[in-house]
């Protein structure tokens, strides 16, 4: 008699298995089919290692004010031009363009954007604990890697900018990439020859007036240069 009961358990026990085990694989056949198609979502890189989106509606990451490197080996955002002279004002330097990066903290300028000394910040990091560089080349004062917004690279010379929240690599130049880089990027030049004018005016008599010139590709040889002289002034 203890053995009919003890096979009898047995028996149960499988067959309990096997309703288990169909009632387990049924839900996973019902949720694939109601699986729904969201198409390419995916990025693929620029010849510059911008990220360009693949997927159908990607025009929001297209108009983004930062983007992002697919090189990059560190957290990175790429602020282009297009964001610049659409979104800056005319006469803001360096500093305030760069303010709109993640971890990127700004000073409030008393006369406005451009027209007075501004510090930015980045992770915590005061001015002069993390590098800026021009086309690769760290620049700050004499005496420390300072630097003054005001003395450097208004907004109308400037291409991207290009911050990098991490100590870099072992290229990288400069006396304070422990605490990142700030590297700004001067703009392309165009391969016809042209020349531009600027004009901006605001409040207070803020007006700046400019010319750019790009030389465009010479007859001797494929080199290109571009000029620009510009005038600011305010009374605020």
């Amino acid at each position: 008699m203890f053995r009919k009961q003890h096979k009898l358990k047995q028996i149960n026990s499988t067959i309990a298995g096997m309703i288990a085990a169909i009632g387990f694989t049924a839900p996973l056949s019902g949720w694939a089919q109601q699986a729904t198609d969201l198409g390419t979502v995916g990025s693929t890189g620029t010849a510059d290692g911008r990220a360009s989106s693949t997927a159908p509606a990607s025009r929001a990451a297209q108009v983004a004010p930062t983007q992002s490197s697919l090189k990059a080996t560190q957290p990175q955002s790429i602020i282009p031009r297009s964001f610049i002279e659409d979104a800056k004002s005319p006469v803001t330097d360096f500093s305030g363009i760069a303010a709109i990066a993640p971890s990127m903290s700004l000073g409030i300028s008393a006369n406005g954007p451009g027209l007075g000394e501004t510090k930015n910040t980045m992770r915590g990091f005061p001015d002069g604990q993390f590098n800026i560089t021009w086309d690769g080349i760290p620049f700050g004062d004499t005496n420390g890697p300072t630097h003054h917004s005001t003395a450097y690279f208004p907004a109308a010379v400037i291409g991207r900018v290009e911050i990098e929240r991490g100590p870099g690599n072992a290229s990288n130049l400069g006396q304070a990439t422990f605490g990142g880089s700030l590297n700004l990027f001067s703009r392309d030049l165009l391969k016809e020859q042209t020349v531009g004018t600027i004009f901006s005016y605001g409040s207070w008599n803020t007006k700046l007036v400019g010319v750019s010139y790009d030389s465009g590709f010479s007859k001797g040889g494929d080199a290109l240069f571009g000029i620009n002289v510009q005038h600011m002034s305010s009374d605020g």
